[in-house]
């Protein structure tokens, strides 16, 4: 399992960002459009917007974070599973990883 991704409740950098990959394999995102999930321990959707594909030939992606992304009065410190859902230039479906999870914490801001 990859090390989780940490954020600060509040920031917008860094980005998440990771490499798609089928058993070992990168996965060639030409044409194809991302979805970032994000979802709580319980099962809330906290999260679900477009990623940008940013090396697509190496299955690049990042979720850029937003300063409204932390509105939703749920979206509290804590540990959060993420997901990529591609949209190929096919039109079919696949998510990424495809047997778990990104996991995601965020931490708890200084600033009151």
């Amino acid at each position: 399992m990859s090390k989780p991704f940490e954020i600060v409740k509040g920031d917008t950098r860094p980005y998440h960002q990771e490499t798609l990959k089928i058993g070992g394999s990168v996965v060639d995102l030409t044409g194809a459009s991302v979805v970032y999930e994000l979802k709580s321990e319980t099962g809330e959707l906290i999260i679900e917007s477009a990623a940008t594909v940013s090396d697509a030939a190496n299955g690049v992606v990042q979720y850029q974070w937003q300063a409204t992304d932390w509105d939703n009065v749920n979206f509290v410190a804590g540990w959060y599973r993420a997901r990529w859902r591609v949209t190929y230039a096919d039109s079919t479906q696949q998510s990424f990883p495809t047997r778990t999870y990104d996991r995601v914490i965020v931490r708890e801001s200084l600033v009151v």
